[in-house]
């Protein structure tokens, strides 16, 4: 596994994998210990074992599982917005639209 890549591979990679795919690829990140964020190349260091953050300002309690894949806030935000430009169709229909 890579540390990271380039942000021209990210684009490609955008358009040739599905949401489920991407989400797979930041877990495997982080089992290998690296940020899930693919353009991250930090380690993460340290793991929090807090399932869930309850917020008194917001009354509300957020499921930290996910965020633990990440080496910041940046990175968890970052990925997030990656994971928002995935397009929905289905992979079959993306290559025919893309080769013309």
């Amino acid at each position: 596994m890579t540390e990271s890549i380039s942000q021209e591979e990210l684009k490609i990679m955008v358009n040739e994998i599905t949401m489920l795919h991407y989400r797979d690829i930041a877990e495997e990140r982080a089992v290998s210990k690296w940020c899930g964020y693919p353009l991250c190349n930090n380690k993460l260091l340290k793991f929090n074992k807090q399932k869930y953050s309850i917020s008194t300002s917001s009354n509300k309690v957020y499921d930290l599982t996910e965020r633990k894949c990440f080496c910041s806030s940046f990175c968890f935000k970052a990925s997030k917005f990656v994971e928002e430009q995935i397009p929905q169709s289905p992979l079959w229909l993306r290559s025919l639209r893309y080769a013309v």
